[in-house]
């Protein structure tokens, strides 16, 4: 019985990375109160970022006017974050494996399932961290005037439309 429930909790828990990326009121419709009004906007701000992630970035580089130190710096913060979020997902994937792991030992103990749930979170939020920071760092190798016309296409959403 018990080795059912810790299959059920593992499974459950190996979804939770892929749960935690969407917003609770998503699919409803309908946004709660503030908190719905919060959540769209952190929805639009991260429109806005992803915007200027580096690879967007490049494949705009002739209508950008980028510069061969721009795109060597934005290759350079791309290369940089897919690095960086290897690492993390290699380090969520073991930590949820090690999770499965102690949720099928036979007397699961809460403290060792409790460190591998923490770790592979952990992780996860590093992985975003790591795209963030490469938005925020390819950003910051444009001109005010760049920054502009990709503010622009971020809020016609063109930004998701362009190869």
């Amino acid at each position: 019985m018990f080795k059912m429930i810790g299959v059920a909790t593992a499974l459950t828990l190996a979804a939770v990375p892929a749960l935690a990326q969407h917003h609770p009121d998503h699919g409803t419709g309908k946004p709660q109160g503030m908190q719905g009004m919060q959540g769209m906007q952190g929805d639009m701000a991260a429109m806005h970022l992803k915007a200027f992630q580096p690879d967007q970035l490049l494949a705009q580089r002739d209508e950008l006017k980028l510069t061969a130190d721009q795109v060597t710096r934005l290759e350079r913060i791309a290369a940089d974050a897919k690095t960086k979020q290897d690492q993390a997902k290699a380090t969520h994937d073991q930590h949820k494996q090690e999770l499965m792991g102690a949720l099928m030992a036979d007397n699961p103990s809460a403290d060792a399932v409790g460190a591998h749930f923490r770790a592979a979170h952990e992780a996860m939020g590093a992985a975003h961290w790591a795209e963030l920071e490469s938005g925020l760092a390819a950003m910051a190798a444009l001109t005010p005037e760049q920054r502009t016309t990709v503010k622009s296409w971020s809020h016609g959403m063109e930004c998701c439309k362009k190869p």
